[in-house]
């Protein structure tokens, strides 16, 4: 199944491949004026696009892997917190600072990441490009605050000199570290989104320009063909024959 990024694209760079095996075919028969569908530059546009192709498959997929691994690292900083929340009650600390830990433990579930990879995106009012954009500013939001909720939290559990848990990994030191693992984690998970963006566009620049892009090439060759062989000459018909879709068409 196609991810929605790559939906009809790859269906445009497979035709355009055999469109210009069709136009190679014609031989000496095939001499356009316009240096943008001599074959010389077909094949070249054709070489980018498949490139263009395989670097966003690559950069979606080192995208898939940093989200999911930040949202494990979330899903447990998730459960850290409601230990502390729940373990603050049994500890030394005085009853004024035990509410307001409370109090920010709540304000850090108050935003919740929850199930961020699929959400349902609203096709009647934007598309669903706009939409995916839309549902990771959320998600981001959400994160950020996370962060900067636990980041006070544990300058509350430090401010505590009461504060000497048994277990490792609600100490002092642990809640540091884990504060530095979510933030890498988040980080590594952004600078992949802004790789994947970059290489959404550089495919796009490529199937899409509208001075040298593939589908302008597709649309000047068959003009050309068609003038050049007649709208009803098997030439003609064999390169109309091969349908693609510009970007946004349904």
């Amino acid at each position: 199944m196609e991810n929605q990024f790559d939906s009809g694209h790859s269906t445009n760079v497979a035709r355009f491949a055999e469109l210009v095996k069709r136009c190679i075919a014609l031989g000496s028969k095939f001499k356009p004026a316009r240096a943008i569908i001599k074959i010389e530059n077909l094949k070249i546009v054709l070489a980018n696009a498949k490139q263009a192709m395989s670097a966003l498959k690559i950069a979606h997929t080192a995208m898939t892997k940093a989200t999911t691994a930040r949202a494990r690292t979330f899903r447990a900083l998730d459960k850290l917190v409601t230990r502390l929340g729940n373990g603050a009650a049994s500890s030394d600390i005085l009853p004024e600072t035990i509410e307001k830990i409370r109090k920010q433990v709540a304000k850090y579930h108050s935003k919740r990441i929850g199930s961020i990879d699929k959400p349902a995106p609203d096709t009647t009012a934007e598309t669903t490009e706009e939409a995916e954009i839309r549902r990771n500013s959320v998600a981001q939001g959400s994160m950020n605050r996370k962060i900067e909720n636990f980041d006070k939290l544990i300058i509350m559990f430090e401010a505590e000199e009461n504060y000497q848990p048994n277990e490792i990994d609600l100490t002092v030191e642990s809640l540091k570290t884990m504060l530095n693992e979510v933030m890498t984690r988040n980080d590594l998970a952004q600078d992949a989104k802004i790789n994947f963006n970059a290489a959404l566009d550089a495919r796009d620049k490529v199937l899409y320009d509208a001075e040298l892009g593939l589908i302008t090439c597709v649309r000047v060759t068959k003009k050309y063909v068609k003038f050049a062989f007649g709208p009803s000459s098997k030439e003609f018909k064999r390169l109309s024959s091969l349908t693609f879709k510009n970007k946004g068409e349904e």
